[in-house]
């Protein structure tokens, strides 16, 4: 492996998914929504996932606000792992997600609008909105840049980006809908990481 990896993934949601919203309410009620599944959301999910269900090897501070952040690895002397792959205030990270294909079709579902200072249903203000279907799939390209790492650390981090995959199968994406995905191909060498790859070639919710 030279400079980059990549691999392609499919990607179904196993509910209605949406994207985008600005209430603060929107487990309940999400006025907007932009019918398009943006990299950075699916980037920002596999950081959240690898997070929350972290290997017992690596490190992560935690930490989203950018003064914890530079606080919380300077008591860690230095970065963490998953802001070493996904970036963080000064640094880009190593990982770039594309979508490579939006689903093709939607449905419509009404909704009932939400008083987000009393949290209650609002008279006669109903809300069509548009969400993914189940089952529709989404082609993500996830390619990560090791140029500059040791083997180690290059071996190191390659896992620790397949572990944010299988994490993100037992996560969430957008607001709050679960989703399945498999690789559908890669540059990866299967002696290698095989361990991690064989599974990630399967549905995991079939």
């Amino acid at each position: 492996m030279v400079g980059l990896v990549r691999i392609e993934v499919e990607l179904k949601p196993l509910s209605s998914l949406t994207v985008g919203g600005s209430s603060p309410s929107s487990s309940a009620d999400i006025p907007f929504n932009r019918l398009l599944v943006p990299p950075s959301t699916i980037k920002g999910s596999m950081r959240t996932a690898v997070t929350a269900l972290l290997p017992d090897c690596y490190t992560a501070c935690g930490e989203v606000e950018p003064r914890l952040i530079r606080l919380r690895h300077g008591k860690m002397g230095g970065p963490c792992d998953v802001c070493k792959l996904f970036g963080y205030p000064d640094s880009p990270g190593r990982v770039y997600v594309t979508v490579e294909s939006q689903p093709g079709e939607f449905h419509l579902l009404s909704r009932v609008s939400i008083d987000d200072e009393r949290w209650v249903a609002e008279e006669k203000k109903l809300f069509s909105q548009q969400v993914i279907k189940p089952g529709e799939t989404i082609v993500v390209s996830v390619a990560m840049d090791t140029r500059g790492l040791g083997q180690d650390e290059e071996e190191r981090l390659v896992r620790l980006l397949l572990y944010s995959l299988h994490a993100l199968r037992l996560w969430r994406l957008g607001r709050g809908a679960m989703v399945d995905l498999r690789v559908r191909s890669h540059d990866l060498p299967e002696d290698k990481y095989g361990d991690l790859l064989e599974p990630l070639k399967r549905w995991l919710w079939e």
